[in-house]
C-alpha cells in the first residue's frame, strides 16, 4: 500500500480501536488495586482519540495544500477517498518523491503500532473469537455488522498489561508528533511561496518544458542546415501553438508525439522569396536510424562449479518496430524544392532529416503578406484600416502567447528576452483557409508566428541576453493588456515610445491594470494581474528559469486561468 492508502486504513481502524478500548475500561474495577490499569487504559483511549484527530487534520492539510477537492469525503470514507489514484498522484506531485517517501515511512510506523494494538484485543472481528491484526477485515466486518455502523459489543477483551498499554501509548504519541513536525515543516515551506499548484498545471509545465528543449534543438538543427551561398538570405518562421490538449490540461501531451510547424524562407531577391511550410516531427529515441538495429538474443552463463553442468540462458530481445529511413539534410534549400516529396524530422543529434511522408506536407509558394500584431492593436483607433479583432480570437491568442513564452524563452527564436507585439506576425489567409467574414481583416488570426534570420557567419547562434522571470512576465502582462484593450501601452498613455527601464514599465502597467474602463474578464484579469503584480514581493516566481517551481507557478497562475477563460471556444 502507498502512504495515503495506509493513512486511509489507519483512519478507518482508529474509531473501532478507540471504541474497543473505551468500552473495556468499563469492566475494570474502581478499587485502588485496579487504579493503575484503569489509568493506563484511559491514557491509551485518549492517545487513540488524539491520534485519530491529529492524523485526520494532518492528512487534510496535505490534501488541501495539494489542491485536492471534496475533502469532506475524507471523514465519510477515508479508505475509498485516499485510494483514489488521482488523489495520490496530486499529493505526490505536491510533496515530491523524497518528502512523500518520508511521509510514508511515518505512516508505516503508525500502521504497525495500530496493528500491534489490534492483535492484543480479542473479539474485534465478529466472525472469530481470537485477536487479529488484519485492519481491513476489522473495519469491513464491524461496519457490515450493523448497516456499516460501528458495532463494538462487550465481546472485546484487552490482552495486555499496564506496561503494554504504556508502551503503545508512547508509540502513538511519538508517531503523532513526528507526523506533525514533518507536515508542519513541509506545508510552511510550500505555503511560504504562495503556491497552490494543481496537478493539471504541473502536467502543463512538464509538457512545455519538453517543447522548450525541442524548440531550442530545432533552431540549432536549422542553423546547421542552411548554406549561406545559395540565396541572398535565409529565414525561418515558427508558428506558435499553445500545446495544451483538450480534456485534462497537459495530460494528453505528456506522451504525445511532438512536432513544429515551420515556414522556411529563402530570399532570391528583394522582390521574390521562396516560402515553404512544413511540419518537422521530433523523433523519439526508439525511432532513430542511428540505433544498431534489432538486438541479438542475449546469452549468459550462470556461475558453476567444475562438477556441475553449465546452464545457458537465452533471452530473446523484444521485437523491434520498423524504423523509418532518415535521409540527412545537408542543405535545407534543396529539401524545400518542389521535386522533394518528403517530410522533415528532428533527430536527437539536433539534425534535420527527411523521411517518407505519411501525409505529405509540401507547400512551396511565394511568401504571403505578413501582418504584425502591432497593426491589430490599433484596430479600434479612429484611423484604423482594419476591423476590430473578435473576442474569441483575442482570448485564444492570449493563451497561445502565454504558453509560447515558456516554450521559446531562452531560445534564439525570440530576438529579445521579452514578449512584444514587435515579434509576432500573422500570414494572410490562403485560398484553402476559410475566408473571413465581411468587414474582418483578411489575415489568419489562428496562425501567429515568430521569424528569425540565419546569418552566414553563424552570429545568430551567439547567446543572447537573458531576462529574469519577473522582467519577461511583466512583458507578457503588458501584452495581455494590449490584446484585451486593442491598443499599445504607448498609445494608451500617449507616449512616443515604450520605456525600457523595468520599474517605469511596471508603474505604467500597474496604473493600466487598475483602471476600471473596459475591465477584462475575471480569469483574464487574474492572469494579467499575476504577471504584473505577482512580481512585487519575495516569491518563488522571482527565482530562475531553471527552477521547476517557477514553471509550475506560471502554469498555475497564468496559463490555467487563460485556459479556463477559453474553454467555450476550444
Amino acid at each position: 500500500m502507498t502512504g495515503l492508502e495506509i493513512a486511509g486504513v489507519v483512519l478507518g481502524a482508529l474509531p473501532i480501536l478507540f471504541s474497543a478500548v473505551d468500552w473495556s475500561k468499563r469492566g475494570i474495577g474502581r478499587g485502588a488495586i485496579f487504579f493503575r490499569k484503569r489509568r493506563s487504559v484511559e491514557k491509551l483511549a485518549l492517545a487513540l482519540l488524539s491520534q485519530r484527530q491529529h492524523l485526520t487534520e494532518i492528512i487534510r492539510s496535505v490534501l488541501a495544500g495539494s489542491g485536492c477537492e471534496d475533502l469532506s469525503r475524507l471523514e465519510d470514507d477515508p479508505i475509498e477517498y485516499l485510494m483514489d489514484e488521482a488523489i495520490q498522484e496530486q499529493v505526490l506531485d505536491y510533496l515530491g518523491e523524497e518528502t512523500f517517501a518520508a511521509l510514508q515511512g511515518q505512516l508505516d510506523h503508525c500502521h504497525e503500532t495500530i496493528k500491534l494494538l489490534a492483535i492484543k484485543i480479542a473479539g474485534l472481528v465478529p466472525s472469530i473469537q481470537g485477536p487479529s491484526d488484519d485492519l481491513m477485515r476489522i473495519i469491513r466486518e464491524n461496519r457490515d455488522a450493523k448497516s456499516k455502523q460501528l458495532d463494538i459489543p462487550p465481546r472485546v477483551k484487552l490482552m495486555l498489561g499496564a506496561e503494554g498499554f504504556k508502551e503503545i501509548t508512547t508509540d502513538l504519541d511519538d508517531t503523532t508528533n513526528s507526523l506533525f513536525r514533518l507536515t508542519s515543516l513541509v506545508l510552511s515551506n510550500r505555503q511560504a511561496t504562495g503556491l497552490r499548484i494543481s496537478r493539471g498545471a504541473r502536467s502543463i509545465a512538464k509538457s512545455l518544458r519538453r517543447a522548450h528543449e525541442s524548440a531550442s534543438n530545432l533552431y540549432v538543427a536549422i542553423s546547421h542546415a542552411w548554406k549561406g551561398d545559395c540565396h541572398e538570405g535565409h529565414e525561418a518562421g515558427l508558428f506558435l501553438e499553445d500545446r495544451i490538449s483538450d480534456g485534462t490540461p497537459g495530460r494528453k501531451l505528456a506522451n504525445a508525439s511532438l512536432s513544429f510547424h515551420i515556414a522556411f524562407e529563402a530570399m532570391i531577391s528583394e522582390q521574390k522569396t521562396v516560402w515553404h511550410e512544413a511540419v518537422v516531427r521530433v523523433l523519439h529515441d526508439d525511432e532513430h536510424d542511428d540505433d544498431p538495429g534489432p538486438k541479438q538474443p542475449t546469452i549468459t552463463c550462470q556461475p558453476h562449479k567444475p562438477s556441475q553442468r553449465v546452464t545457458v540462458i537465452v533471452t530473446n530481445a523484444k521485437p523491434q518496430l520498423a524504423r523509418p529511413q532518415i535521409d540527412p539534410v545537408e542543405n535545407i534549400c534543396t529539401a524545400i524544392s518542389p521535386i522533394c516529396r518528403k517530410d522533415f524530422v528532428l533527430t536527437r543529434q539536433c539534425k534535420i532529416g527527411l523521411i517518407a511522408p505519411d501525409n505529405p506536407t509540401l507547400a512551396t509558394s511565394g511568401a504571403p503578406a505578413m501582418t504584425p500584431l502591432k497593426d491589430l492593436l490599433h484596430s479600434r483607433s479612429p484611423a484604423a484600416q482594419r476591423a476590430p479583432v473578435s473576442l474569441r480570437s483575442r482570448m485564444l491568442l492570449a493563451l497561445n502567447l502565454a504558453s509560447s513564452l515558456l516554450q521559446l524563452f531562452r531560445t534564439n527564436w525570440l530576438p529579445n528576452p521579452c514578449w512584444s507585439y514587435e515579434h509576432i506576425f500573422f500570414p494572410a489567409v490562403t485560398e484553402a483557409a476559410p475566408q473571413p467574414q465581411a468587414g474582418k481583416a483578411k489575415i489568419d488570426l489562428g496562425r501567429p508566428f515568430v521569424s528569425t534570420s540565419f546569418a552566414k557567419d553563424a552570429t545568430h547562434l551567439q547567446c543572447r541576453q537573458l531576462a529574469e522571470p519577473k522582467v519577461a512576465l511583466l512583458g507578457l502582462g503588458i501584452l495581455l493588456l494590449e490584446i484585451w484593450h486593442e491598443e499599445t501601452l504607448e498609445a494608451h498613455f500617449s507616449l512616443e515610445k515604450r520605456p525600457t527601464v523595468f520599474y517605469e514599465c511596471l508603474a505604467l502597467a500597474l496604473k493600466w491594470l487598475d483602471e476600471m474602463t473596459n475591465p477584462p474578464p475575471e480569469l483574464y484579469d487574474r492572469a494579467a494581474s499575476h504577471c504584473i503584480k505577482g512580481m512585487v514581493g519575495s516569491e518563488v516566481r522571482l527565482g530562475q528559469w531553471d527552477d521547476g517551481e517557477v514553471w509550475n507557478a506560471i502554469c498555475g497562475d497564468i496559463i490555467e486561468p487563460l485556459l479556463k477563460n477559453c474553454k467555450m471556444w476550444r
